[in-house]
């Protein structure tokens, strides 16, 4: 069977789908309007169809810009002749698929694409509900996302996660790189994540509470990252505070495993996979109640979820986690059975090809 996934080729999710679905026996093309390194693409043969309009650096594709690449995507269905044409964002690639009008038409939501989007605009929220209408089978990652998705159209909704796999993403002792406790977050540095409550927690350790025994690991690059170093260094946590910038995917097992408590304090988020992959490494976890946050943190158990987060609440919950390290495993062991009896990334794959297969 013939899959032309419609997704950015240089997301790590998109590779993800890609190469698993290519082990499984599917023959995958991918369209995308971004280039990505090529050597995954060789190794699974995966055929590649880039059509990159964009100017230099910069940061977001206009809907022209997509609407332009519609000729190359006609060429592409008629050269690669898919059986299904699978849009990974429902209002880029989405639209996308939605103009080429070949069926049958998947499309898969990732989150800003349904939460921000439609409230740009009346136009907006109408654009979106067309594509979605169009699909003919419709996926999420969460259960919140398909709450979102039945305010905006009546169509059954398939839950279908960014699983982890559980044998890559596993709990080992030789990363740790510093004595005492390792705060840690792993987020690109961008407003939505609010990593300046993080550092104004750790600021509450180290005065209010006299923990000197911590550090605050910081792993991701992003626009904010001047802004964060700026912020450290005004409140004296320069030696508190190490900045990774951006590491490969393969190097995030290890930082996982370097830290002691995963935060992640989100404005909101479509599901999690960066808790999902903590908890799989026995991380307990502290997060926002909002969005797929709280499908991914079972409170009290795997870790502790936070009603409007405040860096004094924050600061709370990470003393708690440092003086009961006995509570920190317990939560640890018990995320890593929760995301393999949930979260398998061999159940998100068999949930998909099931769909493929179903059409």
């Amino acid at each position: 069977m013939k899959i032309l996934l419609l997704a950015n080729a240089d997301s790590i999710h998109t590779k993800k789908w890609c190469i698993a679905l290519a082990e499984r026996g599917f023959e995958i093309a991918v369209f995308s309007m971004s280039p990505t390194d090529t050597l995954w693409i060789n190794e699974k043969n995966i055929k590649l169809f880039v059509n990159n309009r964009s100017k230099k650096g910069e940061h977001h594709l206009s809907k022209i810009t997509y609407l332009a690449a519609l000729p190359a995507l006609s060429k592409v269905i008629r050269q690669f002749k898919p059986d299904i044409v699978h849009a990974h964002y429902a209002t880029s690639y989405g639209l996308l698929g939605y103009l080429s009008k070949f069926k049958p038409f998947y499309i898969s939501v990732w989150g800003s694409d349904i939460i921000d989007f439609p409230r740009k605009s009346f136009f907006h929220k109408l654009l979106l509900q067309k594509i979605l209408k169009s699909s003919d089978k419709l996926m999420c990652s969460s259960q919140y996302l398909k709450r979102q998705l039945n305010d905006l159209v009546s169509k059954e909704v398939k839950v279908i996660p960014f699983g982890v796999d559980t044998k890559l993403f596993r709990p080992t002792t030789s990363d740790k790189r510093f004595s005492g406790i390792t705060i840690g977050i792993i987020k690109s540095l961008e407003p939505v994540y609010n990593i300046p409550l993080v550092i104004e927690a750790l600021n509450i350790l180290k005065n209010k509470y006299k923990i000197d025994n911590c550090k605050l690991l910081i792993v991701g690059g992003g626009s904010l990252e001047s802004k964060l170093k700026q912020q450290v260094n005004n409140l004296g946590l320069g030696n508190d505070v190490i900045f990774t910038g951006k590491v490969e995917q393969n190097k995030v097992v290890e930082y996982h495993n370097a830290i002691d408590i995963f935060i992640n304090v989100s404005v909101y988020e479509s599901l999690g996979v960066s808790v999902l992959e903590a908890s799989a490494c026995e991380k307990p976890v502290i997060a926002t109640n909002v969005g797929g946050l709280c499908e991914v943190v079972e409170d009290n158990k795997t870790g502790f979820l936070i009603d409007e987060v405040t860096p004094e609440k924050l600061a709370e919950k990470i003393l708690f986690l440092i003086n009961h390290p006995e509570k920190r495993n317990e939560m640890g062991v018990n995320g890593r059975i929760y995301v393999i009896k949930y979260f398998e990334w061999e159940q998100s794959i068999n949930q998909m090809v099931n769909e493929y297969l179903n059409n």
